[in-house]
């Protein structure tokens, strides 16, 4: 079974395989606890390494759900 899901994750590359990643949604709490972080100010890369999430997810996460300047987590 493991081979099956390796064939299908997988796309060739003229190197070899590549594979694809897989991306998981921002479960509510972690929206709660991105809020709290902000308020304390810290920077992105800080949030990123609290939430074990890359800040890129924090960036994209911010930018969709703020309204003005305050991010609002239960609008996600």
């Amino acid at each position: 079974m493991a081979v099956s899901n390796l064939k299908r994750n997988a796309l060739p590359t003229g190197k070899g395989v590549k594979m694809r990643r897989r991306f998981q949604q921002m479960q509510a709490e972690e929206r709660v606890a991105l809020a709290g972080l902000m308020l304390q100010v810290l920077t992105p890369r800080a949030i990123a390494l609290v939430l074990n999430r890359s800040p890129s997810t924090n960036c994209r996460e911010l930018a969709r759900n703020s309204s003005g300047a305050a991010y609002v987590s239960r609008r996600a």
